[in-house]
């Protein structure tokens, strides 16, 4: 059930992160090592509930987004929820919210509304700055240069072999707990990151179809 829309907030001012996960510590490896009968990095077993919701299923389907010549030209293209709206975004237009574009060797490259659908929050894709980690590398960076983060957690996810992290960030500032989760994959340009934040926990889970929806039908471009 979708939540009533608050006050509209700078499309810049909340950055974060979202991705699922496996049970791999803070530190630890990417995956598990694998047997014969283990199921491929991509096909992670579901976990229902909380932190992944593994039980959700994604939302309508409504354009198609990336690759040259669409809204925001990206090295992946992917289904867009229906009713979200997407808009590039310039990290070097001078408006004063340029370092909010920049995260951990990344830049923002596409902001995708989900006002337009009933919801305060973005699902946001970022470009690796300098290309050559993999993609648990790449996202490690881009979570450590996230603030105020507690409880994150990896996993092996995704049709094209990428790596999703959740984890919550504690703005002790705000008395304020979210969620955040985000999916890294390697294009031949790099690493990109599709990333989903919230206001608040409750308003993250409530946009996570629209993640799935992202998240299942991505392709290099």
């Amino acid at each position: 059930m979708k939540i009533p829309l608050r006050t509209m907030l700078p499309a810049l001012t909340t950055v974060a992160v979202l991705a699922g996960c496996s049970n791999a510590s803070e530190a630890g490896p990417a995956a598990s090592s694998k047997s014969a009968a283990a199921p491929p990095s991509n096909s992670a077993p579901a976990q229902p509930g909380k932190p992944w919701s593994d039980e959700l299923k994604n939302a309508e389907a409504g354009d198609k987004l990336g690759g040259t010549g669409s809204t925001c030209p990206l090295p992946v293209t992917f289904d867009v929820a229906k009713g979200w709206k997407p808009k590039p975004v310039d990290a070097g237009n001078g408006s004063g919210l340029d370092a909010l574009a920049h995260q951990g060797g990344f830049t923002l490259k596409c902001e995708i509304d989900g006002k337009p659908a009933g919801f305060l929050g973005f699902l946001r894709i970022w470009a690796e700055d300098a290309p050559g980690k993999s993609p648990r590398q790449a996202l490690e960076a881009f979570v450590t240069g996230d603030r105020n983060v507690t409880e994150k957690t990896y996993r092996d996810s995704g049709p094209l072999q990428g790596v999703e992290v959740t984890y919550l960030k504690d703005n002790k500032a705000l008395e304020m707990v979210s969620r955040a989760r985000a999916l890294a994959v390697s294009t031949a340009s790099g690493v990109v990151v599709v990333a989903l934040g919230g206001l608040d926990e409750d308003e993250h889970q409530q946009m996570l179809p629209a993640y799935l929806t992202a998240k299942q039908s991505l392709a290099t471009s």
